[in-house]
């Protein structure tokens, strides 16, 4: 099976790239080109986002090979908000509707149990969620689903900052905050400072 190392390269051939040229059109290293067509590494969120602009492709073929051409990228896509950052003042969907940088194509799949106009996407920054969700990775919220179950992981605001956390509550009074990287404890927040504004339903990560 083709590999995204192998689609990269040969992209960047097909559209006459030097690898210190792409390297520059999307802010990375020379280097860190070369890891990803060696497949020592993968790009991650962001970087994999302008990969797809620049080749015009979707970055789930980039990631998985599937739903190269436009026909079929419009066929089993759809094209929702973007916002690259998880951190905004208020941390309300009000706000980050101000700062839309981009759309991005995500899978239509997602759609099945929620509203398109409900879903965005936003950017996962640091290490506490992972191995599920990594640092730079892409992820779809739907706005519709704020009422927390168990286990589930939102996206919510928590004083001027955005979070990435699974949750679960303790009564009506207290939340729990999951961290899946076991190098960070769990945290006891009251249920008044915590505002929700997503259950995170895609992530590039899972291409």
């Amino acid at each position: 099976m083709e590999r995204l190392s192998t689609r990269l390269k040969s992209k960047r051939v097909e559209f006459g790239f030097s690898q210190r040229e792409l390297a520059k059109k999307i802010g990375v290293t020379a280097t860190a080109i070369s890891q990803w067509e060696r497949d020592e590494s993968n790009p991650k969120g962001g970087s994999l986002l302008k990969l797809a602009e620049i080749f015009n492709v979707s970055i789930e073929w980039l990631g998985s090979g599937k739903n190269k051409d436009k026909a079929e990228i419009n066929q089993h896509t759809i094209v929702v908000p973007y916002y690259p950052d998880v951190y905004a003042p208020g941390g309300c969907r009000t706000f980050l509707q101000k700062e839309l940088k981009d759309m991005i194509h995500i899978p239509r799949y997602i759609i099945s149990k929620s509203l398109e106009d409900d879903i965005f996407c936003i950017r996962v920054s640091g290490d506490s969620m992972e191995p599920t969700l990594y640092s730079e990775s892409i992820i779809g919220i739907d706005a519709g689903k704020t009422t927390i179950h168990d286990g589930g992981i939102y996206v919510f605001s928590y004083g001027r900052e955005l979070k990435v956390r699974e949750l679960r509550r303790i009564g009506f009074e207290k939340i729990v905050l999951k961290s899946h990287n076991p190098s960070y404890a769990e945290e006891l927040l009251d249920a008044k400072d915590v505002v929700v504004l997503g259950k995170v339903v895609w992530s590039s990560n899972f291409l």
